[in-house]
């Protein structure tokens, strides 16, 4: 069956599937449609009688959350910006590090909106993007050179 026959609205209404279905549509895992459930990133995804998800077979995943206000008004979601590196890296009394340094690494979230992509894609493909983990709960850092190959500088 082609995708051109699943997209069918019903009565002015886009036709709505569950997550598995959703998932196999996209070509990724439940549990990544679920995460962007769960991050409001799928606008029209519903909840039926019973508590399943509905989603829209045509939606879209935005990059940041939408929600529609009472008066019928959209708004997006402002995200906090992530953390810095510089404010992560501490000397050895637990202070921060006094001087800025060149930026040898970003991470995860701010290599992706550098090169126009996904978080996911980066940590999807870790070894092309020579991604290592530092620090004790193992922050996802990108290395600088490997952010500037890929931006063609």
């Amino acid at each position: 069956m082609s995708n051109a026959a699943l997209i069918i609205h019903e009565e002015g209404r886009p036709r709505m599937v569950d997550i598995l279905t959703f998932a196999q549509l996209r070509g990724v895992d439940h549990r990544t449609v679920r995460e962007w459930l769960r991050r409001d990133l799928l606008p029209g995804a519903t909840k039926d009688g019973r508590g399943k998800w509905q989603i829209p077979v045509d939606a879209i995943k935005q990059e940041k959350p939408i929600h529609e206000k009472p008066d019928g008004t959209i708004s997006v979601v402002e995200t906090p910006a992530p953390a810095r590196v510089e404010d992560l890296i501490i000397d050895a009394d637990g202070a921060p590090a006094p001087a800025p340094r060149p930026r040898a690494f970003f991470t995860v979230p701010e290599a992706a909106q550098l090169l126009g992509i996904s978080p996911y894609r980066i940590r999807e493909n870790r070894d092309a993007f020579g991604v290592v983990p530092w620090g004790p709960n193992g922050l996802l850092l990108v290395p600088a050179p490997v952010v500037r190959h890929y931006l063609g500088l």
